[in-house]
């Protein structure tokens, strides 16, 4: 009996020794996998902390920041699982290059899904209308508009596109729409004001957008070229004081000192409008503005056929310069040449008449910004007139137009 007692217990103690063994290993396990799992990343803040890398970067492109689009890019290298997002912003910076065709190509190789939808679409219409291909840039802006109508940006966009296909009406209307998610967004008000300005001539509206552009503290080469706008918006109403208070702080550069000169002499202030007039010629003695300013001032001293040689002299360059020819025929006619003066009327009536056509011709293509064949009229029409850039402006607009459209150029 001892020895089988013995026995007995010598079993119970192996099995007891068994059992703590086998505790201790699972004590030990679980004591490693609390630590390893100490040890795993968050995959929740990875996925937040990769977004905010791309937004950073992306911010940084919007900026011109090279230097820190380029350190954030780096830092987002160190997390897996971004390969994508390394792709686009390849995209991204390549447009630091001005090489928009391989940025865009670049871009576009990224699939449009998930959180790099939006910045994908966003980027490849920032490239298209940077390449000037219009009509492949709206209709990309107006599916983020259509998916997210909260971004200024995408209507600030829109508008500049449909700006550039002449499509005035529209880009009106997605400024607004700018102006109202964003109301700190300078560019949104000048854009605005530009377009009432030289395609309106609405004066009155142009100088409130204008005068909100400066409200928003734009950089300062931005604030001289809102200024210069805005002043001569307000010679064009004979508001000579404001126009001259408004060009008090910008730099003496030619076209300002013409607008003041202007307004001095308009206010009586001779003297010193000669002075300023001077300086602008000495400066740029064959530009437009000075040589009609000299016109207005010999005329106005009755010294009239040095006006009448100023006005010629343009109108050799620019023959179909309507509002020049009218002061030509003006001075013929306080000459006392009156067979002059019919003659020269009779020109501006016709210049009258096909800048009236041209006028009605965009006010269509301002409404109808996938027409085509109204843009190509307005083109000819425009180097029938003489006015190359614009005619150029529009035969582009015409292009893109017909991309638009599927349409093969003529």
């Amino acid at each position: 009996m001892p020895s089988r007692n013995r026995g007995l217990r010598a079993a119970l103690w192996g099995a007891g020794a068994l059992l703590l063994a086998l505790a201790a290993l699972g004590a030990w396990r679980w004591h490693r996998g609390q630590s390893a799992a100490s040890r795993r990343p968050d995959i929740s803040a990875t996925v937040t902390q990769v977004q905010r890398l791309l937004d950073e970067a992306l911010a940084a492109a919007r900026r011109g920041d090279q230097e820190k689009f380029r350190t954030t890019v780096e830092a987002l290298r160190e997390y897996p699982g971004t390969g994508e997002h390394l792709k686009l912003l390849l995209g991204v910076g390549l447009i630091f290059s001005g090489d928009h065709a391989a940025a865009l190509k670049q871009i576009t190789r990224v699939p449009p899904a998930g959180t790099l939808r939006r910045p994908m679409l966003q980027w490849s219409a920032e490239c298209l209308m940077r390449l000037q291909r219009w009509g492949e840039a709206e209709q990309l802006l107006k599916l983020l508009i259509e998916e997210d109508a909260s971004d200024p940006e995408n209507h600030r966009n829109l508008a500049t596109v449909y700006h550039n296909l002449g499509a005035m009406d529209f880009a009106l209307a997605a400024l607004q729409e700018t102006e109202r998610l964003d109301p700190e967004d300078h560019r949104a008000f000048r854009l605005a004001g530009l377009i009432l300005n030289a395609d309106y001539a609405n004066y009155t509206e142009a100088i409130l957008q204008y005068r909100q552009a400066l409200e928003k503290s734009p950089p300062e080469e931005v604030q001289r070229a809102i200024r210069t706008e805005l002043a001569q918006c307000l010679i064009e109403q004979r508001d000579y004081t404001a126009a001259l208070e408004i060009l008090e702080p910008v730099s003496e550069a030619v076209p300002v000192l013409v607008m003041r000169s202007e307004c001095l002499w308009s206010m009586g202030e001779l003297d010193e409008s000669r002075k300023l007039l001077a300086q602008a010629e000495q400066e740029r003695p064959d530009s437009v503005r000075v040589r009609l300013l000299r016109a207005r001032m010999q005329l106005d001293e009755g010294d009239r056929q040095g006006a009448i040689a100023i006005y010629e002299e343009l109108l050799a360059k620019e023959p179909h310069d309507f509002q020049t020819r009218y002061q030509l025929a003006l001075a013929y006619q306080a000459a006392g040449e009156t067979e002059a003066y019919e003659r020269e009327l009779a020109r501006y009536r016709e210049s009258e008449v096909k800048r009236s056509e041209l006028f009605d011709m965009y006010r269509a293509a301002m409404q109808r910004p996938a027409d085509f064949e109204i843009r190509e009229r307005l083109a000819a029409l425009c180097d029938e007139l003489g006015q190359r850039a614009l005619a150029e402006t529009w035969r582009k607009a015409a292009l893109s137009a017909r991309e638009l459209a599927g349409q093969s150029p003529p």
